[in-house]
Parts: structure tokens; sequence; C-alpha cells
């Protein structure tokens, strides 16, 4: 497979001034922060939400310090997507950030004599991000082939869109990010507010741990609160046989799951030793979450394709810090909950826009009023994904309790996940209160429509950057060859 590493630094000079030791601190210091996002990790894969293969020994212990969320959802079931909703506490329709690096093969083959312009391109470490060439022939579709390589349509942050860490930043926090997923970098906006930003294109722990090693004392020595962001990408596709924890299976789905146990394995080794060398203590607040999960054949298929079932919406949350009560908790929550709850946590105030709420009061060891105990467990979290090609479809959820709605093309169904996990009975006649429940709250969310401030952009792929694409298995099918769904 190839890998190829893409590393960007963007430095803040104002910032850094800003941090200057000499400057009086008029308040006590903001603790650290630091969120740990674990792509592609569906939570009952884990020891300690139930899990009977023993994966993960040192997330399994930390956990028990930690408030877990047993009933964590993402937004959608696309890294690009859920991320934009944990940086903008936001849903998709609102954020626009729909699909992220996508790319559909075509029937047509490059011509042999083709030279690729390279626009999305590895960039060394203390480069200069080269930014992104944008194409000008709008009469191109997406996915063709040609003297310019692939070209795809993405969607950027917009502009007025405050992020997670511009939040920090601009509360004085230093702030500092590693992504291993080509889909979280400067392409769609996910540089914006840190300080340094580091792309490890397909990286795998070790290279995040290597490179987090390399400001360990610019940020223990400052004066200034550290916000960090990792992104570890190691379960993802593909999945690489981890030894000593692969065991080879015949069957090719179950040597899917051995492979995926044994990189969580390793993911979980080096996590172990992330925290011994970093010695995080009761005063930083801490967050690990999944961006969505990964399906085994559960529904008939392998990944993360064109659906929302519980092997793919249901997330890791779990959370440590000044105030938080280690226990689970059965109170649903969603990713676009991280942005509030942070900012609520650190004594900084609420964001600007969001629809995302704050989960302090979650956490706490004191009880919620009786009242606010009741619109928390009323609560409804929805989800969304689209797909462009053929044409424009799209599938919703809806999370309530130990339900899921889910519509999808003109279908719909409800599941207990209580009683059904691998939701395999739709009881859609069984419980029609439940099911006009959520079917009218989904409708109404619905209605709100898709916003309009993402800035759309078209970017070209040589031919390296389409076949790590592929090798995450971020290429579809033809739009020639691809049925349309009714």
């Amino acid at each position: 497979m190839m890998q190829s590493i893409l590393l960007s630094f963007f430095l803040c000079a104002s910032t850094l001034a800003a941090q200057d030791s000499s400057e009086p601190t008029s308040s006590p210091r903001h603790p650290d922060v630091v969120v740990i996002m674990l792509d592609t990790l569906r939570p009952d894969h884990l020891g300690f939400y139930g899990y009977e293969k023993n994966t993960s020994p040192f997330l399994d212990e930390l956990s028990q310090g930690f408030a877990v969320f047993d009933y964590a959802y993402s937004t959608s079931t696309w890294t690009a997507p859920a991320c934009a909703s944990l940086f903008t506490g936001h849903y998709p329709p609102a954020h626009g950030i729909l699909e992220g690096f996508f790319a559909h093969d075509r029937r047509e083959k490059k011509p042999e004599t083709a030279k690729p312009k390279v626009t999305w391109r590895g960039r060394l470490p203390g480069e200069p991000n080269p930014g992104l060439e944008v194409e000008q022939e709008p009469e191109k579709e997406e996915g063709q082939a040609g003297e310019d390589g692939t070209v795809i349509r993405i969607n950027q942050f917009s502009d007025d869109m405050k992020l997670l860490p511009e939040y920090f930043r601009e509360a004085g926090y230093q702030t500092f990010g590693i992504a291993t997923n080509p889909n979280i970098g400067p392409e769609i906006g996910f540089h914006r507010g840190f300080d340094e930003f580091v792309q490890i294109d397909d990286g795998d722990a070790s290279q995040v741990l290597e490179m987090l090693g390399q400001w360990k004392s610019r940020i223990q020595t400052t004066n200034s609160p550290t916000f960090l962001y990792l992104h570890f990408m190691d379960v993802h596709k593909p999945y690489r046989g981890r030894a000593p924890w692969y065991e080879e299976k015949e069957d090719e789905n179950e040597d899917n799951i051995s492979r995926y146990d044994s990189e969580l394995s390793y993911l979980d080794q080096h996590l172990e030793t992330l925290f011994k060398e970093w010695s995080w203590d009761e005063n930083t607040i801490l967050v690990f979450v999944s961006d969505h999960g990964e399906e085994f054949m559960e529904h008939g298929q392998v990944g993360h394709r064109f659906s929302m079932h519980n092997e793919l919406n249901h997330i890791l949350l779990m959370m440590r810090g000044p105030g938080i009560e280690a226990k689970h908790t059965p109170l649903v929550a969603g990713i676009h909950d991280v942005l509030p709850t942070l900012l609520d946590l650190a004594e900084l105030g609420s964001p600007e826009e969001g629809t995302g709420e704050s989960l302090r009061g979650y956490l706490a060891r004191d009880p919620l009023p009786k009242e606010e105990l009741k619109q928390a467990e009323e609560r409804i979290i929805y989800a969304h994904r689209a797909k462009f090609r053929p044409r424009q479809t799209h599938v919703w959820g809806a999370n309530y309790k130990n339900w899921r709605f889910i519509q999808d093309a003109g279908s719909w169904e409800l599941y207990d996940i209580l009683e059904d996990p691998l939701e395999t009975i739709n009881l859609m006649s069984r419980f029609p209160v439940i099911n006009t429940k959520l079917r009218s709250s989904l409708k109404k969310f619905r209605q709100l429509g898709f916003g309009s401030r993402a800035k759309q952009t078209e970017i070209t792929l040589d031919a390296d950057a389409m076949s790590l694409l592929n090798a995450l298995g971020y290429v579809g099918p033809s739009l020639e060859e691809e049925p349309e769904k009714e």
C-alpha cells in the first residue's frame, strides 16, 4: 500500500507574542485541554463497552476514571461531516461539510501520456502550505480522469464559522493539532485556529507520538494553557494484521474483524505510551471520541458506506477533568456537544453558534435538577449522510433513549438498540407511539433545510493521491455503473 506523509506547519506570530510570559495575567490559568479522536472506532469492540476480546486493556483501565457516555452518537457516518460537527457544534446540514474527500472511478482510464498536475501533494516538515489550486473548468464532471488528474469537489468551512481551536486560541491558549486522515487538513479548513498543525496522511500511532514529542518542551514550559488535538486513524481501513494480536481467519469477514481488533490493540498500546510520557493530571480536561464506527457485514457491507446503522453511528465518548465524576451515563449525547462542553468546562463561556449542548451537567457529581433531567432524557440526536452520485440522496437518523429511527430513500426503520444492538428486527409496526414521535421530530429537523455558508471548490488529485484514497476506501464505483437508489 502506498503510504505518503503530508506535513504542514501553521505558525501564528500574533498568538505566540500574546503568550509572552512577561505579560501579566489577570485571571487564574485555564486548564489544558486534550481531545483524542480515534477515527473509525466502534465502542462495542472495547472491553469497557462489553466486548469479549481483550482488545483494549489500557483504555479499559483508564476509563474507570472517566465519565463514559453509553449512548453517544455521531452526526454522520463519515469522517469529514462528523469531525466538522466536532469542530463547529453544528449538524452537517448547517456547517455544510457533507462528504469530504471521496472520488468516483470512471470507466475511462488516464491516457498513458497523461502528466497529472499535482494539486494535493506531499509537504515536508517546515515547508509552507502551498495552498489549493481551484479548478477553472466547470464543465468537467466530478471524478473525470484526464490530463489534469482526477477532479473532486469538496466544501470548505465558511470563513465566518468559528472552529474549536479558534475559540481556545482566542482565549489565550497555544493550540496544536496532529491529524492522520486526509479529510482533516487545510483543504477543508481543519487547520484553522492551530498555532501548529501537522497532517501525517495515513500515519499510524507511532508517527503521531513521534511528532508530538517534538513539541513537548515547548508545551510543558509555556505559561499559557494548551489545547491539543490528536487524530489517530489506526483502526481505519485498510486493516493491517498487527503482531502479536492478529490471528488469521479463513473467513474473509472474520479475518477483517481480527485485523481490525489487532489494530485496536496496537493503538491501545501506543495510547498507554502516550499517557506515560505526558502524565496528564486530573486538572487537564481529557476527551476521547470517535467520529463513526465500522460495519462488518451486519447489514451487508464492510467499512462505512452509505448507511446509518448502530455499528456506524454509535461512537465512543468519555471525558475526564475538574468537576467530572467517573461514571457511566445513559443520557444521549452527540459529537457536536463536545465543543460547547469543553468551553463550559474551561470556563470560556458559550460558543457563538451551533446546536450542540454543554454536557457539563451530565458530568458533575451532583444529579441534574428534575426538570433538567427530564429534558435531557427526552433529547433526540439526529444524524445525516449525503450521497451525490449518480444523484443526490440522503439517509437520516434519529436517536432517542434506546431507540433508533432511520429514514432512507422513502423507507423507515425503528430499532430497540438495547434489546437488538445489531438492528435485526424492524419494529415500525409494533411501537406506533415511538414511531410517530421520531418520524414527526425528524420531519421537523429536515424542514430546517441545508445552509449555504460552506464554500465549494474543486481539487485535482494525482495518481498517488487517488491510490491513497482507494486504499482508505474513499473511492466509489464509477458514475456510469453505480445504480440509483430508489
